[in-house]
């Protein structure tokens, strides 16, 4: 294939090819790509006007952008989403607000007009506003005022321009004189494909899934145009809509028509889970063509594991196996078709079942404290700590000041008053001990840390109000390293900060949302032995970081419930000695008890509302009213501040 092998020599406002199976569209100094087929047939009917150039004269003409569909003509969808556009001028989108104003501007068949495209090809449009009423947007003026490529593209057109195939003719506009074209197109079929699991994020199902079929030209018709893949001579372009390339019969010598090249990859559609167990769970799929298989799993969007199969099928299934029961895994599925040619999904989450319980929930040993400002009495206690030899530290909150007691619950001493001076607090809520015995307090409204010895003598504080670094809007609670580094919930900042022993900012991670290391409102907090921290998150999960605020996996699946393993509004977080966690699920007034990988254990408590002897049972040892803190000292003994019932419980 030699062709035109001069760049003065190419018709300008034509429609031209190389050796590879791409087709561009010429004018004004640039070729414009027709990015699919689906696209070339809303301007032309056919290839006749082809115009063949030498791969160095196309190389030659500068690659500018690519070719939108004609206005009016077809409606577009993403396979991730039930909206259905129209296609203004200028390459505008707008989306149809339902089926009775589909109907109304675009026919009873409005849904046989519908092209599905990958969710990329929308960056190639703008949205504009949306169809409300059928008398906001009329297919015909859409069309009429692009006659031309170059009018869309706003280039100034010539005597020599082709002229648009009419819609009315060969997209299923109502038309007289449909018999006497000289072409036949199949018309896509609407289908309806439910999708069982959606993406990441993903809020609707996509309700019509469109597809294209040829069909058998009529008598005395030529054939079906060939499929117009994506570039294969390395230009840059759009991601081609995926399409059935057609077959041809060639009707002019062989260096007249374009090969047919597949550089189209397969449609991915129909991800579900099922059989989900303790320890595995199948991902199934089906693609419009046939293709391998391939799931990338792991408990993050790293994922680090896989599975796969080199067998090309439409059908697909993979089992995710050696994973942890009741824990949230992410996963990516990847098809490649004959032609190398791969699809890749966004990101999916599955969840385990729960293991049968067999771990024995820990006993009450016995309860302190009564509504009160005496000594051994609180007003709200919001947290709870203790020191290497057994001494239990608590935030009296509302009395503003810390009490400190024994391991039998006997008064010791205590420290503040209300006040912003060293040693005064707003409200002091989260309290932690180090292991030399110093005490760190979260000091709320006055968005500070400040520390004290075991007896109470103050020694320093950071913090103040604001959003920079080192500043605070309500600190919630605190936890300190074994290298002396504390880290800090800044709840109304939606961060968690990390100090030095000197209280100098190192680092800070988190922000607004649900996604993962995201927060609303981040509560209590804990490091374990190996320094990773884990933050109690207002989003209905404790998640796990690495020391430098890195995401590493979540337990609870970011949805209010009371099933084991999942979590209603968690206050609190600590871990023992041996890496399990346990998790104060405050919104269920429990406690729950996970392996360090995020794996169900055991749980207990209920609700009891003490003053008014409300479902309390037994007098209430071992139920709770919105307890906020936990502590669990080296020998085991786990202590909760079990707040609206102004007490201290433990545990064993």
């Amino acid at each position: 294939m030699l062709g035109i092998s001069s760049v003065a020599d190419v018709p300008i406002d034509s429609i031209i090819k190389g050796s590879s199976s791409s087709v561009y569209y010429y004018t004004d100094g640039f070729r414009y790509l027709f990015p699919s087929e689906k696209i070339f047939n809303s301007w032309f009917a056919d290839y006749k006007d082809l115009v063949i150039v030498s791969d160095e004269t196309l190389s030659a003409l500068p690659l500018k952008s690519s070719v939108t569909y004609r206005p009016g003509v077809r409606l577009i969808k993403t396979l991730s989403s039930a909206k259905v556009y129209s296609i203004d001028t200028g390459g505008v989108l707008r989306w149809i607000q339902g089926e009775v104003i589909a109907e109304a501007v675009y026919g009873s068949d409005w849904n046989k007009k519908i092209d599905d495209v990958p969710e990329i090809f929308l960056t190639s449009y703008d949205e504009g506003d949306p169809i409300s009423e059928p008398t906001t947007f009329v297919p015909e003026r859409a069309w009429e005022a692009a006659p031309t490529i170059n009018q869309e593209l706003g280039i100034q057109v010539s005597e020599h321009t082709p002229r648009a195939t009419t819609p009315f003719e060969f997209f299923g506009f109502p038309s007289s004189d449909r018999a006497s074209q000289p072409f036949a197109f199949a018309q896509p079929a609407a289908t309806s494909t439910p999708t069982t699991l959606h993406p990441t994020g993903a809020t609707s199902t996509p309700s019509i899934t469109a597809s294209t079929t040829p069909t058998q030209a009529p008598s005395g018709t030529s054939p079906a145009t060939p499929a117009i893949p994506l570039p294969g001579d390395g230009s840059a372009a759009t991601p081609a809509v995926p399409a059935t390339p057609l077959s041809l019969t060639p009707t002019t010598t062989p260096t007249s028509t374009p090969p047919i090249v597949d550089t189209v990859a397969p449609v991915i559609s129909g991800v579900a889970t099922s059989d989900v167990t303790t320890s595995s769970a199948t991902v199934g799929w089906t693609t419009d063509e046939a293709s391998d298989s391939l799931v990338e799993y792991g408990l993050t969007t790293a994922y680090g594991t896989q599975v796969s199969s080199m067998t090309l099928v439409t059908s697909h299934s993979l089992t995710m196996s050696d994973l942890t029961a009741s824990t949230i895994y992410h996963f990516r599925i990847k098809s490649k078709d004959g032609a190398d040619n791969t699809a890749a999904t966004s990101d999916y989450e599955v969840m385990t079942t729960t293991v049968t319980q067999t771990v024995s929930p820990p006993q009450f040993v016995l309860k302190w404290g009564s509504r009160g400002t005496g000594n051994g009495q609180f007003v709200d206690p919001f947290d709870v700590a203790v020191d290497g030899s057994g001494n239990v530290y608590v935030a009296d909150t509302t009395n503003r000041r810390i009490q400190k007691f024994d391991a039998s619950g006997n008064f010791l001493t205590k420290w503040g008053t209300q006040g912003t001076g060293d040693g005064q607090f707003g409200y002091p809520a989260g309290i932690e001990v180090d292991a030399s015995g110093n005490v760190y307090v979260a000091d709320q409204t006055n968005h500070r840390i400040q520390k004290f010895d075991a007896n109470g003598n103050y020694l320093m504080q950071f913090g103040s109000n604001g959003t920079g670094n080192g500043q605070f809007n309500y600190t919630y609670d605190n936890a300190v390293d074994s290298g002396g580094n504390i880290y800090v919930t800044d709840a109304s900042n939606n961060r968690v900060q990390k100090f030095n022993a000197s209280g100098e900012f190192v680092l800070t991670f988190g922000s607004y949302g649900t996604s993962d290391g995201q927060f609303y409102r981040p509560g209590g907090l804990a490091v374990d032995a190996s320094g990773n921290v884990y933050v109690a998150d207002y989003n209905h999960r404790v998640q796990k970081f690495d020391s430098s605020g890195n995401f590493l996996m979540k337990i609870g699946n970011g949805v209010s419930g009371s099933s084991d393993g999942q979590l209603s509004y968690p206050e609190d977080v600590d871990v023992d000695s041996s890496g399990t966690v346990y998790v104060l699920d405050s919104g269920n007034y429990r406690v729950q008890v996970f392996s360090s990988s995020g794996g169900f254990l055991t749980k207990w408590g209920s609700r009891c509302y003490l003053e008014l002897n409300e479902g309390c049972v037994g007098g209430g040892s071992g139920q709770f009213l919105q307890p906020d803190g936990i502590d669990i000292d080296s020998s085991g003994n786990i202590y909760v501040a079990d707040t609206s019932n102004q007490r201290i419980q433990k545990f064993r």
